[in-house]
């Protein structure tokens, strides 16, 4: 990738080719390239995943214990108000 963007700056290669072996749109090229420029020896398509790829268990188990109220036979519930359930977790810190 950084030979690519760097042959692209150095007019060695253009940018037809770089996007085709790339397998990259314009924009997507031009973005990365823009990020080349700011700083290519630190130049990197790695990221850090913002958000967990779970909720935490102890929030699985606060969403369980909803659930079974929410289940409860003894309650006559056609439709779940999510806001509700959201509020009573709030409540309790989840």
């Amino acid at each position: 990738m950084k030979a690519l963007l760097k042959g692209y700056c150095q007019k060695a290669l253009d940018k037809s080719t770089a996007e085709e072996i790339l397998e990259i749109g314009r924009s997507r090229f031009f973005s990365l390239l823009n990020q080349y420029r700011r700083d290519p020896d630190n130049f990197s398509l790695a990221y850090q995943k913002e958000t967990p790829a779970r909720i935490p268990a102890w929030v699985e188990k606060e969403l369980m214990l909803e659930r079974r109220l929410i289940e409860d036979p003894a309650l006559p519930i056609t439709t779940y108000n999510y806001s509700a359930i959201r509020d009573r977790l709030v409540k309790r810190g989840v």
